[in-house]
């Protein structure tokens, strides 16, 4: 399951902004300064959520490998959920060498791909994992 072209909304135009300038943006609660859960959305309330960049770097809390045939075989694809170092969980499509065995608790940073071949298509996050 590779990455679907996609194109910006009025609720991911922050967002994705930030992916095609290589950022990973997360909103920030200005009362508590905690992140906020991915499902915030800082329009609601400017005077209190603010979004901003974030480190890129993350956890790997749980992955899987998704399976699907493809004309020269089969085409795998690694997905996890990731823990920020500013706390949020997000689910991602993870990249990195194989064996892809005994990743819960590795290491990964966000790197940026466009998502399809037209000038129009969104720059996402995959998170990467190190060269052993």
């Amino acid at each position: 399951m590779p990455l679907l072209p996609i194109t910006s909304t009025p609720e991911t135009a922050d967002y994705l902004a930030g992916a095609a300038r290589g950022e990973l943006r997360i909103t920030r609660d200005l009362r508590t300064g905690a992140c906020c859960e991915p499902s915030v959305d800082p329009r609601q309330d400017p005077a209190r959520y603010l979004p901003g960049p974030a480190g890129g770097e993350a956890t790997i809390v749980s992955w899987s490998v998704a399976h699907r045939r493809a004309a020269d075989g089969v085409e795998r694809t690694l997905f996890g959920i990731v823990e920020l170092d500013e706390g949020p969980w997000l689910w991602v499509e993870l990249r990195g060498p194989e064996p892809w065995t005994g990743l819960s608790g590795r290491r990964v940073r966000a790197a940026f791909v466009k998502s399809g071949p037209r000038p129009e298509h969104a720059t996402l996050p995959v998170f990467v994992l190190p060269q052993p």
